[in-house]
């Protein structure tokens, strides 16, 4: 339900804390969870927690890619009122392409933030 009305409302869905602070291998398991429920955080009480939390909640090399091959691809000029594209093999959709918008923006905030 926290996911479903964070992207109702254009808000960050955060999962709760994970209490056991040793417990590297018990984290990473419910942030994993975490993830494929749709969240896009955790929060932390610790911060040997932040490791694991940045690493499973961060977009893979190949997601990124994805996402900048769906807004080459509705950025050009061909394609600027198109509704739904084919990207190798695959149907995308004008939804598609502004879910990779936010997941290029979030990951740049990111990068200016870590420089």
């Amino acid at each position: 339900m926290i996911v479903l009305a964070c992207r109702a409302n254009a808000l960050t869905a955060i999962d709760g804390v994970y209490n056991k602070i040793d417990d590297a291998e018990g984290l990473e398991a419910e942030c994993i969870q975490g993830r494929a429920f749709g969240f896009d955080g955790k929060t932390v009480i610790h911060p040997s927690q932040l490791a694991i939390c940045n690493r499973c909640f961060s977009p893979s090399n190949e997601e990124l890619e994805h996402a900048q091959q769906i807004v080459t691809a509705f950025s050009q000029s061909a394609n600027g009122n198109a509704g739904v594209l084919q990207i190798k093999g695959q149907m995308v959709e004008r939804l598609h392409f502004e879910q990779a918008q936010q997941l290029l923006a979030r990951q740049q905030a990111l990068a200016e933030r870590s420089a």
